[in-house]
């Protein structure tokens, strides 16, 4: 048997249900790019277009493997930080650096600094799995490279 339905914890709670609030409607306005800001990987896959010529419902259709695209936990020289990095590089700039993110993505999209900042303390509060992960991860890495990385 599943265990009872939980509600999502707050802030997310409101995002989701408040849509007559403006910041609910810019969230859920820019979902995918919210979304983007949080994910710790890139999927790879050769997709194919061509099945969707305006008639008839979206379809997603892929040739080949499926993958995940991770990359290095430290940023290349000159290079921000992106998907699992921004979890334990440069923390103390972690909103502007998600933010600077999607400020590369091909829709004008302006995000909110509030709304960041309440998805990474509700991320760093709910999620004691998220929580101890990176944490570790962060410090980890940290004492690692000490000589080689300012943190």
């Amino acid at each position: 048997m599943l265990p009872p339905y939980q509600p999502p914890p707050q802030p997310f709670l409101n995002l989701l249900t408040s849509h007559t609030m403006p910041l609910s409607r810019h969230f859920f306005e820019h979902i995918g790019q919210y979304n983007s800001m949080f994910a710790m990987t890139s999927m790879g896959a050769k997709v194919i277009d061509s099945i969707n010529d305006g008639h008839g419902p979206y379809v997603f259709k892929i040739s080949g493997q499926v993958c995940h695209r991770v990359g290095s936990l430290i940023p290349s020289e000159g290079r921000r930080p992106e998907y699992a990095q921004l979890y334990i590089f440069d923390t103390d700039h972690e909103v502007s650096n998600r933010i600077n993110v999607t400020s590369s993505s091909r829709t004008p999209f302006h995000a909110n600094k509030d709304i960041v900042r309440s998805l990474i303390q509700m991320l760093d509060t709910q999620n004691p799995i998220y929580y101890f992960l990176i944490k570790v991860i962060y410090h980890t890495i940290k004492q690692y490279f000490k000589y080689y990385y300012i943190f």
